[in-house]
């Protein structure tokens, strides 16, 4: 899904074709490829944090971000694996945490901005609310992402930072290269038909023991008015 102020600024610019950039002075520490973690780096990219075709994910340790980019002569391709939480002011019990996951492909745009476009089919977001009538909910999810900037900076323990802009310029969390080459799930379509949407019971604070999941036929896509809500990680 694609907001007017998202949209207007990507019709502005033009993609790089053949994913040519160049790496100069706040890009020059390493290339893009690789996957790229917040924090501790509890959040991985991979077959350890999402399963598309089974509408399931693995809860890492802590909440965090990922993203994974390959650039290829072919094009480049992305992934994206968040999992936040989020305080409820009237009840603390009322704790929700939101994985998401989303793949796709990219553009080097003209302007020296990244536009990830995600494969609509693919994309999962898990709910957990222990209010909620429904306590867990896992529905397709697809948003596309514009990263206004992003640069590569040297650490001096020997690391590399990552730093991502959001579309209106707000700093992402840096991200330290976990991975290269990168840590990814297959770049292609993974669920083509994926239509179901599955619901079960699970408390937040359990992470063994949970109750089977239930599958629901006729399942929902689930879109967001806007971006802030993927880039609150830390």
């Amino acid at each position: 899904m694609l907001t007017l102020p998202l949209l207007s600024f990507i019709l502005a610019v033009s993609p790089v074709f053949g994913q040519q950039v160049v790496l100069d002075q706040i890009h020059n520490a390493t290339d893009l490829t690789g996957t790229w973690t917040t924090g501790s780096g509890a959040v991985i990219t991979g077959p350890g944090f999402a399963n598309p075709a089974g509408f399931n994910f693995t809860y890492p340790r802590t909440t965090g971000r990922s993203f994974s980019f390959l650039d290829t002569p072919d094009g480049g391709f992305w992934e994206q694996a968040d999992y936040r939480m989020t305080g409820n002011a009237r009840d603390p019990h009322c704790i929700t945490g939101v994985l998401t996951f989303q793949h796709g492909s990219f553009q080097y745009l003209s302007n020296g901005s990244l536009l990830l476009t995600p494969i609509p089919e693919d994309g999962r977001q898990l709910v957990q609310d222990p209010c909620a009538a429904v306590s867990s909910q896992i529905t397709q999810f697809n948003t596309t992402i514009l990263f206004k900037q992003w640069r590569i900076f040297p650490l001096a323990s020997g690391g590399v930072h990552l730093n991502l802009y959001e579309f209106d310029g707000t700093p992402v969390a840096p991200m330290n290269l976990a991975f290269k080459p990168p840590n990814m799930l297959p770049t292609a379509t993974l669920t083509p038909t994926a239509t179901q949407s599955v619901q079960a019971k699970r408390e937040l604070s359990a992470r063994s023991g949970a109750a089977p999941t239930v599958f629901m036929a006729g399942g929902a896509v689930t879109a967001l008015a806007g971006l802030g809500v993927l880039f609150v990680l830390l």
